[in-house]
């Protein structure tokens, strides 16, 4: 059954009788009283700066203690989030914060200056508070001055449709636009959360994660689902790949959780043999896939790595709702893509041609979802861009294949597909198949206008270092597995796949920009 986030919170401390370590962060420990005392001083704090049922509170931050007690505070109070990455350009968060009438933004003391620049360029201002201890800024450091009585402040009328937090995406249209969640929109991706973590148990017990993300609105809520389950957080205000891994000896974390990009990071890294990795079983993605061929990799660097996972969603869905746990201790890794719809979430999927009729399993198309995670549109968007969600289904501008009523195979977006000889084809399935070839780092396959077959197929391909692996020995693999329509027409050698900024997923727009250019330099056009 689907309840409102502050009910999940307020079920997590009826049931906190342990004084359980819930969060690492550099040399600070807390505790889970430790933690339930800081959401009640900084819902206090709110109150002190103006916020009210109802009120909108950005909060733009570095990785720091106060993150996810600061977004159950303001959950506490039936007010909404509007979280930013501080690595955004500070005009389009300011943007963002107008668009969602925020009345406090709480920031870092360092980036108040450039926010107000910011906001005046646009001919707004704000209210500001920062998590440090200051005598030039408000504050919700430490404990309020004033006296709140927090029961005064209780959620009048209805809890469960409240918005929850306001976030911007772009993923299933390409056009930027915001979207609302709900209590009830969270409270059910917290239920998803718990399924993940009970479903990736059954192959092994991890309660301490480390985690390497930039802050932003997924990586909150998963956050707070791994809160409410009672799993230790270990992060830290330094990201860097040295860090990170001393801090998974410093604490002897059992999983740990990054973008993939990241772990590409880490395998760069030339002194690993140094860190006692040895206490990590688990490797978790998020944002995007982790080829095999990247977890072959890391297993040479956790010596006792059993297990992927990951989950998959997007903003339109408060996140995950679907998720996979992989068994990768055998020669070949498989299914990484296979996802399965989370239990108890109420949510359900179907997969579609482009006819609109439901395929059978087997067969590709389209992957629509409904449910209580999925949010009711979005906000102020034109009727083209509204056509994503239709009688409560989104449209997610992906494609898979069906496996069963509850499962799917990923193949990637609906734009990426390449259209050659009127088959479509998943460049997911060809850089898989690439990535197989001894000798090769990675890989990014695009379509690119042809004469004949419509599009050819264009992969880009990185070796690794000193690696021999030729033309020749990519073609081989290919033909292993993939039928002929699928073997790409042309392989070009790169130093690195372009990545898009924040979790580096692979920039196939660059890549196809690219494979142009060479054309062109050639007067193929």
């Amino acid at each position: 059954m689907v309840k409102s986030f502050n009910q999940m919170y307020r079920e997590y401390v009826a049931s906190c009788d342990t004084e359980y370590e819930a969060m690492y962060f550099n040399d600070t420990i807390i505790t889970s009283s430790e933690f339930r005392k800081r959401v009640e001083e900084i819902a206090k704090h709110l109150i002190v700066l103006g916020v009210r049922q109802g009120s909108g509170v950005g909060y733009t931050l570095n990785n720091n203690t106060d993150i996810i007690p600061l977004f159950i505070a303001i959950a506490k109070l039936g007010a909404y989030a509007v979280p930013q990455f501080a690595g955004i350009p500070a005009i389009a968060r300011v943007t963002l914060f107008k668009q969602a009438k925020v009345c406090l933004i709480v920031t870092n003391e360092s980036m108040v200056e450039g926010l107000e620049k910011a906001a005046d360029k646009i001919g707004t201002s704000f209210a500001y508070a920062v998590v440090e201890d200051s005598s030039t800024y408000k504050t919700i450091y430490g404990q309020p001055e004033e006296d709140v009585d927090l029961e005064q402040y209780k959620i009048s009328g209805e809890e469960a449709e409240l918005p929850l937090m306001i976030a911007s995406s772009s993923g299933t249209t390409g056009i930027p636009k915001m979207v609302c969640m709900t209590q009830n929109n969270v409270g059910s991706e917290m239920i998803v959360s718990k399924n993940m973590m009970e479903e990736s148990q059954q192959i092994r017990l991890a309660n301490r994660c480390s985690m390497a993300f930039p802050f932003s609105t997924s990586v909150m809520l998963v956050l707070c689902g791994m809160v409410l389950q009672k799993r230790s957080i270990v992060f830290s205000d330094d990201i860097t790949p040295q860090n990170f891994l001393k801090d998974i000896e410093r604490r002897k974390s059992q999983s740990i959780t990054c973008p993939p990009a990241y772990f590409e990071s880490l395998l760069l890294l030339k002194d690993t043999n140094t860190y006692d990795l040895s206490s990590v079983t688990e490797v978790g993605a998020g944002m995007d896939f982790c080829s095999p061929a990247c977890l072959k990799r890391l297993r040479s660097m956790f010596p006792n790595l059993q297990v992927y996972s990951n989950g998959y969603g997007l903003v339109e869905t408060c996140n995950v709702y679907m998720h996979t746990a992989v068994d990768i201790t055998g020669e070949e890794i498989k299914d990484t893509a296979k996802l399965t719809l989370a239990k108890d979430a109420d949510n359900i999927i179907e997969v579609r041609n482009e006819e609109g009729e439901v395929v059978s399993v087997g067969e590709v198309g389209e992957l629509y979802v409904k449910g209580p995670n999925v949010v009711k549109g979005y906000m102020s968007a034109p009727d083209t861009v509204m056509e994503a969600f239709q009688d409560g289904w989104l449209k997610t501008g992906d494609i898979a294949r069906k496996e069963s009523e509850a499962c799917v195979t990923l193949l990637g977006r609906r734009k990426y597909f390449i259209k050659r000889g009127g088959k479509s084809i998943s460049p997911i399935v060809v850089q898989t198949q690439i990535n197989k070839t001894e000798g090769i780092n990675a890989s990014g396959v695009v379509g690119v206008p042809h004469p004949l077959f419509g599009e050819m197929i264009w992969a880009f391909v990185v070796k690794d270092q000193d690696s021999l692996v030729s033309l020749k020995d990519i073609k081989k693999k290919c033909k292993e597995e993939l039928p002929y329509y699928m073997l790409p027409d042309q392989v070009t050698f790169i130093e690195s796949i372009p990545k898009n900024p924040g979790v580096g997923k692979v920039d196939y727009e660059t890549l196809r920009k690219m494979a142009k250019e060479h054309l062109d330099k050639l007067g193929i056009n």
